[in-house]
Formats: structure tokens, C-alpha cells, sequence
């Protein structure tokens, strides 16, 4: 039992308000029994700080079910003025066809702003995928800080950073010993008014791990959390005692 990174799926940005932002798969097949994590990023529609529920599940066009991982907002006081990060899997049922295929997620409010990524790993086969841990932070003009996940069980985790960030630079995070997602930033008009999604990640054995990642300044939200594998229930049957 031991994850392992495939590669992006490709990632995608929106500036036309609306509803929904869609990526094409990208780079390779999201073959089924594979985990595909989904970030997506978009201007705040909460007008407070906190984990928010204002983006909905992602679907594909295969029919895969996806599951929340968690999702926060860094209001900045009213809509439209910070971001919102969630991040979102699903284990693959049905094979995703690279250049063929598409991801696509839904926002509550119509939003200008939005951006979309996806990453691919494997893990054992009919694992499923525990949350062990979420933080979140809320970075304003700044570039996004440390954080951290500690008191895990000494056993190998996938942990994922996942940050949103309000702005019109293209330029992509880096993390000592995290691989980085592909990212996606909307442009036009000012750096305000646009929002980049992205994301790294690292598998590692130990009780947890501090990320202080390297990107410019901005008002941020961001995710940091660790995923751990679960191996299916054993069944287990007994004879009959005859006596």
C-alpha cells in the first residue's frame, strides 16, 4: 500500500461570468483506480473568513463521483475582494481520455474569476482515501506563509497545499521537496480583478510536515491537508461447529 504521483491533467481558467469553470484532460488518461485530486479557485462570494460551502462537486464527463476535501475563503470583508480554494477527489471508476474528456465545477454565484486543476496518483488497489488533517490560512497581500500538520501516526501521507490567489501573475508556487500542479491564472484588466488556483504536493512517512511555500504577493486562501490510504475490511468467514 503506497501512493505514488502520475502528473497533471491539465488545469484552466474562466474570466466570463458565469457558473462553472471546465478543464480538458491533459498530459495523459486519468486511468480507472487512480486517485484524481481537483483544485479549483475563485473569487469569495462569502463576505466572511472561514471554511465556506460555495463550491459544488465537480463532475466529468464520464460520470465519476467526487468527494470534498475542504474548501476556504479569505473574504477580505465582501464578495469579489479576496479568494476561495477547495479541493475535491475522486477515486477514477471510468477512465478519463486525455484531449477528450473534461472536469468541470460549479460556484454558487456568478463569478468572473475562476480556475481550475487536477493531479493524478496511484494507490493500492481498492484503497480508498481518509482525510487525516485540514488547516487553513488566510494570507492578505502577502505572499502565502507556512503552515503546518503534526500528531499524524507514523506512516506514509499524501500531503497537498492548495492556495488561491488573487492576482494576474502567471508565475507558479514552489515548495522544498513538493511537486508542483499545473497552474492556471486568469488575466485581463487588474490584478484584482483576476484569480490564479494552484497547488504542490509530497508523500511522506513520518507524523507530519511544514510547508512554506515561495509565491508573490497577494490576498491568499489556503488549503494544507494530509490524506492517508485505507485498505478494504478483510471478510472474514467461519465453518460450521458440528458436535
Amino acid at each position: 500500500m503506497a501512493f505514488g504521483q502520475v502528473g497533471s491533467i491539465g488545469a484552466a481558467q474562466n474570466k466570463t461570468a458565469g457558473t462553472n469553470v471546465s478543464l480538458t484532460v491533459t498530459g495523459r488518461d486519468a486511468t480507472a483506480g487512480q486517485l484524481l485530486l481537483i483544485f479549483v479557485a475563485v473569487d469569495n462570494t462569502t463576505t466572511t473568513d472561514g471554511q465556506t460551502s460555495d463550491v459544488g462537486l465537480p463532475s466529468d464527463s464520464q460520470g465519476n463521483t467526487y468527494t470534498k476535501i475542504g474548501e476556504f475563503t479569505n473574504s477580505q470583508g465582501s464578495a469579489d475582494a479576496g479568494a476561495t480554494i477547495a479541493l475535491f477527489y475522486t477515486i477514477v471508476t471510468t477512465t478519463l481520455v486525455q484531449f477528450t474528456d473534461t472536469v468541470t465545477s460549479n460556484v454558487n454565484a456568478s463569478r468572473a474569476a475562476k480556475a481550475i486543476g487536477g493531479f493524478l496518483y496511484t494507490i493500492g488497489s481498492g484503497n480508498t482515501i481518509q482525510v487525516e488533517n485540514i488547516q487553513t490560512l488566510a494570507d492578505d497581500g502577502a505572499d502565502p506563509g507556512s503552515m503546518s500538520i503534526s500528531g499524524l501516526p507514523n506512516q506514509e501521507h499524501l500531503f497537498v497545499r492548495a492556495v488561491a490567489a488573487e492576482s494576474n501573475t502567471t508565475t507558479n508556487i514552489s515548495g522544498t521537496n513538493y511537486q508542483q500542479w499545473s497552474a492556471a491564472t486568469t488575466t485581463g484588466g487588474g490584478s484584482a480583478s483576476n484569480m490564479g488556483g494552484r497547488a504542490l504536493s509530497r508523500i511522506f512517512t513520518g507524523t507530519g510536515d511544514t510547508l512554506d511555500p515561495t509565491l508573490f504577493a497577494a490576498d491568499c486562501a489556503s488549503l494544507f491537508v494530509a490524506l492517508k490510504e485505507v485498505s478494504p475490511a478483510v471478510s472474514r468467514s467461519f465453518g460450521t461447529i458440528i458436535g
